[in-house]
């Protein structure tokens, strides 16, 4: 090989490698950009996170939890079941997870004249149960955890009505028992993790 073939040769194979190498870099940025277009939509790390933080909540008030569609599917089955929402009365007017008893956060679970009466009626019945939730499953893993020795099984909403709403739950109305898809998050933050096609709202202001 004369040294102007072999020149030509040399230039072929860098021009090959740096097609490869500019092509390398183009596919990783693609890839890169899509994983940052997917997370920046929140699609994965808001509901990891979300996720996380609700599990906190059970955690710290050490009470026991039922998740979303275990909760519907619990609903669809026989047995006696008690909703008890302990939001505050702006979240509770934007929407409610039907059937629920609507209770103050203020007040204790154990006084709620619903929640006497449904111990009264199925204290002997094992399958009997009460769920309590709230926007993110904080204040009612607190409302729980404020009841000693109940003769039920009491569990927090894993996620409260947001993640339930998430989960294909139905919402309505408190009024008119219409279905709705806005959901009081209890703030800007919480409200952010409502999905399509619900839609998280913040308010008015929880006091």
């Amino acid at each position: 090989m004369n040294s102007s073939s072999s020149a030509a040769h040399q230039k072929s194979v860098r021009s090959w490698r740096w097609r490869t190498f500019a092509l390398l870099v183009a596919v990783l940025l693609s890839i890169g950009l899509a994983i940052w277009h997917y997370l920046s939509k929140g699609d994965w790390f808001a509901v990891n996170e979300f996720d996380a933080i609700a599990s906190g909540f059970a955690a710290v008030f050490e009470v026991n939890e039922i998740q979303p569609h275990e909760f519907m599917q619990r609903r669809a089955a026989v047995g006696p079941l008690l909703i008890v929402d302990v939001r505050q009365s702006v979240e509770q007017n934007v929407s409610i997870i039907p059937g629920a008893v609507l209770m103050s956060p203020r007040d204790r679970l154990a006084a709620q004249s619903d929640y006497q009466e449904f111990i009264a009626r199925h204290a002997e019945n094992p399958d009997a149960l009460v769920v309590v939730y709230c926007a993110g499953g904080y204040r009612s893993a607190r409302a729980i955890s404020e009841v000693s020795d109940a003769p039920i099984s009491l569990l927090n909403l894993h996620g409260g009505i947001v993640a339930y709403a998430n989960a294909g739950g139905k919402l309505i109305d408190p009024v008119d028992g219409q279905p709705v898809r806005k959901v009081h998050g209890y703030n800007a933050y919480w409200a952010g993790f409502v999905q399509p096609p619900n839609e998280g709202v913040s308010e008015p202001a929880v006091d």
